[in-house]
């Protein structure tokens, strides 16, 4: 695993995109791109385990797939996050996103009884591997976990069953493409792991086909804020998205470019 990731951890399928915090919390999910977040009294999923538990969480390297580690009592769980994703045929552009957020909870260690809890949001059905109560405005999966079960969750905008199997290859195709697509950096020094795990972030933000950089609130980004997004691109070996963003900053008027160097030096580049 990397080093850990920020206070609200980021997936997503290039359309839409989740944030989770350390203790496994689906904060929000987005599932088109500049869609409102949702907003309610409860978050759309959270994690309740029996007795005292410490939690860890990493990316998976070189991927936007997110692992949370769970140690409680004997028993550990291992929670892995992603959005669907995969490489795209000849004439379907760069990726194919199913729209939806997959959850699966492996128990690798002894055993762990847990609950899950699904706060009720308009436009995203949630569906469950295991047997679901539903009580007002939460859906609630309880379960016990020995070593080698598991559980998948999905949270999307149609009502589609999700199984297990099903979720492991999705999975599968997830990170496929984010390896993929991370096989194509050719930075080499030290800290290229931390500087390729900036460019996953970015990858994210600014959607599947470049249409703009949005901020941490979802918000379009500013031109300084792509010129530096574009610098870290090109350092990277990342040409299109680099190219995308240049020509970006460039279309905007002199006025809010910002700095206006690096805007002049990345318009210059031969990426371009």
């Amino acid at each position: 695993m990397s080093a850990n990731p920020p206070v609200y951890a980021a997936v997503g399928d290039l359309r839409g995109m989740a944030r989770i915090a350390p203790d496994a919390t689906l904060v929000d999910l987005v599932l088109h791109r500049g869609a409102a977040r949702p907003r309610g009294d409860r978050p759309l999923l959270n994690l309740h385990i029996d007795g005292q538990a410490r939690w860890s969480q990493a990316y998976v390297p070189g991927t936007n797939v997110l692992e949370t580690t769970i140690h409680a009592g004997d028993g550990e769980l291992q929670i892995v996050d992603f959005m669907p994703l995969a490489e795209a045929r000849a004439g379907q552009g760069d990726s194919v996103a199913r729209g939806a957020f997959i959850r699966i909870i492996t128990c690798t260690e002894g055993s762990v009884s847990l609950r899950l809890a699904h706060g009720i949001a308009p436009g995203i059905a949630f569906s469950c591997s295991r047997p679901v109560a539903s009580t007002g405005d939460v859906s609630t999966t309880a379960a016990r976990l020995s070593r080698g079960e598991s559980i998948a969750v999905m949270l999307s905008g149609t009502a589609e069953t999700v199984t297990l199997p099903q979720a492991l290859h999705d999975l599968g195709d997830t990170m496929h493409y984010w390896s993929w697509w991370s096989d194509r950096c050719r930075y080499t020094d030290e800290d290229a792991s931390e500087r390729l795990r900036e460019a996953l972030g970015l990858k994210l933000a600014m959607g599947a086909n470049g249409e703009g950089l949005l901020n941490d609130d979802g918000q379009p980004a500013s031109p300084a804020e792509r010129a530096r997004a574009a610098s870290l691109f090109a350092a990277l070996g990342f040409r299109n998205e680099a190219s995308q963003l240049v020509d970006s900053v460039a279309a905007e008027p002199p006025c809010l470019r910002g700095d206006g160097a690096q805007v002049r030096m990345m318009s210059d580049s031969p990426l371009r």
